[in-house]
């Protein structure tokens, strides 16, 4: 990549972050969490979430789809409980299918050298 390509990727990527992260304080707002208890700041490309002590870093997209889901009036402990318990289920999802990825590689890899000591 050149040198402009890479500074108009990099912009592209902070343009994309802050208004993801307009829409997550939109949403929030939208389900009535408090912006002093449910603070949402950008770190990056991630959004990191603070209520109270706790953090959590987390994709925006991922965020905004599951705050779109959230019905209207829940309270924030909910709302903070939903939200650790998806972003759980999607590390756990990129896990696996990182897990599934490298053995499917080193499957091909195998066959791979069969193929070619069956050629010998």
């Amino acid at each position: 990549m050149t040198a402009p390509r890479t500074i108009h990727a990099i912009a592209e990527i902070n343009r994309r972050a802050e208004e993801y992260g307009l829409k997550v304080r939109s949403e929030l707002f939208r389900i009535g969490c408090a912006p002093n208890r449910l603070r949402v700041v950008r770190q990056g490309p991630y959004l990191q979430l603070r209520f109270g002590h706790k953090t959590l870093l987390g994709e925006p997209c991922e965020l905004l789809l599951l705050l779109k889901r959230l019905p209207i009036g829940i309270g924030e402990t909910e709302v903070w409980n939903q939200i650790n318990e998806r972003m759980r289920k999607v590390d756990t999802q990129k896990h696996q299918m990182r897990s599934w990825g490298t053995g499917m590689f080193l499957g091909g890899l195998i066959l791979l050298f069969l193929f070619l000591l069956n050629q010998l």
